[in-house]
C-alpha cells in the first residue's frame, strides 16, 4: 500500500512521463518534416502529395485497403510520396492512417487520411398521369405529367405520334403527345415508352379509323304522279357532294351541299305521254355514290284501279323525325304500321294525290332497326320501308388525376388530388380506411381530398381510388407505413411528402 506522502511524487512522475513520450513523438514528425500530416478526401476519391526528409532508407505502410502509396519506401533523400484514395461507396466516412518510418534510427511519423461518406442517393421514381387514351381519325394531343426525380427521356414506337418535350431532368412537367390524322380505314395504336434509369412507364394511343365516304338519302326511290309535282330528299354525308340527273324533265335543287344533312327539292315536270317513265339523280361524294331512282305514272285511265306511293323507302338518323311521301291513288286507300316507333298521319284517304306524315321516335340502341308501312286500296297492296340508324356509340371518356400516387405515414392524414374530366365521374374506396370528399364530380377539373385513419398494426398496408366515368375508369393508388415505421422515405421533391399527413406542395424540388 502506497503511502499518502509518495502519491504525489508518483503523480508527478508519470505526468513526466506523457511529456517525455508526447515530446518524443513530436520530436519524430518533426525530424521527418511530413508536411501535410492530415489529408482530407471527398467521397469520389482522390489523391495528395505528403513530403518529407528521410535521413537513410524508409518505408510508408498503411492497413487500409482503400489507400495506395506511391512510392512506398526508398533511400535517403527529400521525398515526394503520392497517397490515392478510391471511391468511398459507403454512406459511412472513414479514417485511416499512413505511417512513415526510418528503422535505422528508429524515426517514423504518421499521416491521417480521412474520406467523406458517399452521398445518399433516394431510389428511383417515375410517375406518369395517365396510361391511355383515345383519338379521333382526324388527330389531336393528349398531355401528360411527368413526375420523377431522374433525368428522362419518352419515345414513340410509331412515326405518327410526336412527343413535345421529349426528354427532361428530375421534377414535374407536362407532355403533349400528338397524333396525326389517321388517313387509313383501320383503328391504330401506338405506344410512347418513358424511361427514367431502369424505371418505364407506358402510355398507349388508340386512334379511330377514318370513316369512309359516305352519302344516304332519305329515300332511295321516288313515284311523281302524271301531273309532275316536288317531293323533299334528305341527304346525309359526311364529305362534301354533288347531285346530277342526265332526265331532263327532272331538277334537283340544290345540286350540291356540304357535311352533314342537307334538304333537297326533287321536281318533276307534268308527263304528256301515254306511258310511265323512269329517270334517276346520282349523289356523289368523295369515292361514294348513291343513285335515287324516280319513276313517274302515265296519265291514269278511269277505268283501271290505281295506288301509287312516291318512294318506296325511308331512312331516318337515330333522332326522333318526320317525312313526308305522296300516296297517288284512284280509289280510297288505307294504311297500318307493323312497328309501334313508326306513326302515320293520315292512316286513310280518298282517291288524288294525299301528303302522308311518316313519324318516327328516338331510337336509343346502337343497332338499326326497319318497319314497314302498308298501304291497301281493294286488292292493291303498295309498302313502304322505315329504315332507322342507331345510336352513335360515344367515345370513352378521359380522366386525369395528379398526382396518381399518394403515400402516407402510419398517423394517417389527408391529401389533395386534383381530378380532371371530360364527363361526370364518381369515385369509391377499395379499403374502409379510406375516405374521400367530394366522391363525385362534372365536367372540368376537382380538387377532392383523399383522407387515411391511423395504421395501428405493424405491416404496410395498400389501397386504392377507383375514378369511374362511363367505361373509363383511372386507379389512384395508396399507401401507408406500418406503427413501427415512422419516417416515410422514398419519394421525395415533386411527388410530395406526405410522412406527417395533411397537403403536400406538388410544386416543390427537393434536391
Amino acid at each position: 500500500m502506497i503511502s499518502l506522502k509518495l502519491k504525489p511524487i508518483l503523480n508527478a512522475l508519470a505526468a513526466s512521463l506523457v511529456l517525455m513520450l508526447a515530446a518524443s513523438c513530436e520530436g519524430n514528425q518533426m525530424g521527418l518534416g511530413l508536411t501535410p500530416t492530415t489529408v482530407n478526401v471527398p467521397a469520389e476519391g482522390g489523391s495528395a502529395q505528403v513530403a518529407f526528409s528521410a535521413q537513410s532508407a524508409w518505408t510508408a505502410t498503411t492497413t487500409a485497403e482503400w489507400i495506395q502509396l506511391s512510392p512506398s519506401s526508398g533511400e535517403a533523400g527529400d521525398i515526394v510520396m503520392k497517397v490515392e484514395v478510391g471511391a468511398n461507396t459507403t454512406t459511412s466516412p472513414r479514417t485511416s492512417l499512413v505511417t512513415v518510418a526510418i528503422p535505422d534510427i528508429g524515426l517514423s511519423g504518421v499521416v491521417t487520411v480521412s474520406q467523406e461518406a458517399a452521398a445518399v442517393v433516394p431510389d428511383p421514381v417515375l410517375v406518369i398521369s395517365a396510361n391511355e387514351t383515345t383519338l379521333n381519325a382526324n388527330g389531336g394531343s393528349a398531355q401528360v405529367t411527368v413526375q420523377t426525380n431522374r433525368d428522362w427521356t419518352a419515345v414513340s414506337d410509331v412515326d405518327w405520334i410526336t412527343v413535345d418535350p421529349a426528354s427532361g431532368i428530375s421534377g414535374k412537367v407536362t407532355v403533349t403527345i400528338t397524333a396525326a390524322a389517321n388517313a387509313t380505314f383501320e383503328q391504330r395504336v401506338g405506344k410512347v415508352t418513358f424511361k427514367a434509369e431502369n424505371l418505364t412507364e407506358t402510355f398507349t394511343l388508340t386512334q379511330y379509323a377514318k370513316k369512309p365516304a359516305s352519302v344516304s338519302l332519305s329515300s332511295d326511290a321516288f313515284v311523281f304522279a302524271a301531273e309532275g309535282g316536288m317531293n323533299n330528299l334528305i341527304v346525309t354525308s359526311n364529305v362534301d357532294w354533288t347531285a346530277k340527273t342526265n332526265d331532263s324533265w327532272l331538277t334537283v335543287t340544290p345540286d350540291n351541299g356540304i357535311t352533314g344533312a342537307s334538304g333537297v327539292v326533287i321536281k318533276a315536270e307534268a308527263n304528256s305521254g301515254t306511258e310511265p317513265r323512269t329517270g334517276s339523280v346520282v349523289f356523289t361524294g368523295g369515292d361514294a355514290t348513291t343513285t335515287l331512282m324516280v319513276t313517274q305514272l302515265a296519265p291514269a285511265s278511269p277505268e283501271v284501279p290505281s295506288l301509287e306511293l312516291s318512294a318506296s323507302t325511308l331512312t331516318f338518323s337515330e333522332e326522333a323525325g318526320e317525312n313526308s311521301i305522296s300516296v297517288i291513288a284512284s280509289v280510297a286507300w288505307r294504311a297500318s304500321s307493323d312497328s309501334n316507333w313508326i306513326t302515320i298521319a293520315p292512316a286513310s284517304g280518298e282517291s288524288g294525290t294525299v301528303t302522308v306524315k311518316i313519324t318516327v321516335a328516338a331510337n336509343t340502341a346502337e343497332a338499326d332497326r326497319g318497319g314497314k308501312v302498308t298501304f291497301t286500296a281493294g286488292d292493291i297492296v303498295r309498302t313502304l320501308i322505315v329504315n332507322q340508324k342507331g345510336k352513335v356509340p360515344e367515345s370513352a371518356p378521359t380522366i386525369t388525376l395528379s398526382p396518381v400516387s399518394l403515400t402516407y405515414s402510419s398517423d394517417g392524414g389527408t391529401a389533395s388530388v386534383s381530378v380532371t374530366a371530360d364527363a361526370a365521374w364518381r369515385a369509391s374506396a377499395d379499403a374502409d380506411w379510406i375516405t374521400i370528399q367530394p366522391a363525385s364530380g362534372a365536367i372540368g377539373t376537382t380538387t377532392i381530398k383523399v383522407t387515411t385513419s391511423a395504421n395501428k398494426q405493424a405491416n404496410d398496408r395498400a389501397g386504392a381510388v377507383v375514378f369511374t366515368a362511363g367505361s373509363t375508369s383511372v386507379r389512384l393508388s395508396l399507401s401507408q407505413k406500418g406503427l413501427t415505421q415512422q419516417a416515410l422515405g422514398g419519394i421525395t421533391g415533386d411527388l410530395g411528402d406526405w410522412g406527417d399527413g395533411g397537403s403536400a406542395d406538388f410544386n416543390k424540388n427537393n434536391k
